[in-house]
């Protein structure tokens, strides 16, 4: 299996790259989509093998793609063939360029490449949304409301998209809860609150 990976540079998405590069056995290579040159973070050794499991951990690309309001074709020539996309960039701003268009981008850039497979195996589009976001452009939001409508309009919009797209295209929206960095101000205020 073959997937794709934006958002590897973020807290997030290199904790998920980890996680494809060393937890999944039916992961065969694995493409990064960055706006600059990156490295994967080191990893921990891999388990010694047993007779019960013998994986052999994927391989790994980069794309560097300078903007991602466009996806020239020798890039998407280089992902035409991968079996997923997990979309794990973007912030908590409400700002529509990266939390909308470039996922949108992506996705009608992509949808063309896509041919009925065999065993109607689908293209599987993960979108890491946010614990908060809102579908509903209408509903009064008082905590950062923009953000979370932007957000919800992705969301929207990618379940829309595969509902159009059935017999190609597959959507999940993922909604993490609160995520903070080890050793920020928010562990220590989360930790300090909870057990005390």
């Amino acid at each position: 299996m073959h997937v794709l990976l934006t958002g590897a540079t973020g807290h997030i998405g290199s904790t998920i790259l980890v996680s494809l590069l060393t937890q999944h056995p039916h992961i065969t290579h694995i493409t990064t989509i960055t706006r600059r040159p990156f490295t994967p973070p080191s990893l921990p050794p891999p388990p010694p093998p047993t007779t019960h499991t013998s994986h052999t951990p994927p391989t790994h690309t980069n794309i560097v793609l300078d903007t991602f309001t466009s996806w020239p074709p020798h890039i998407l020539s280089q992902i035409a063939h991968a079996d997923a996309m997990i979309w794990a960039m973007g912030n908590s701003t409400p700002d529509p360029e990266v939390n909308f268009n470039y996922p949108r981008v992506f996705i009608e850039s992509f949808l063309p490449l896509l041919a009925p497979k065999p065993n109607n195996k689908k293209f599987q589009f993960m979108y890491l949304s946010g614990a908060l976001a809102s579908p509903s452009q209408t509903a009064p939001l008082y905590f950062m409301p923009a953000a979370r409508r932007v957000k919800g309009r992705f969301e929207t919009f990618a379940l829309e998209f595969a509902a159009r797209n059935d017999g190609v295209w597959s959507s999940w929206v993922l909604r993490p809860g609160g995520v903070y960095k080890e050793g920020s101000w928010m562990e220590w205020t989360y930790l300090h609150m909870t057990f005390k």
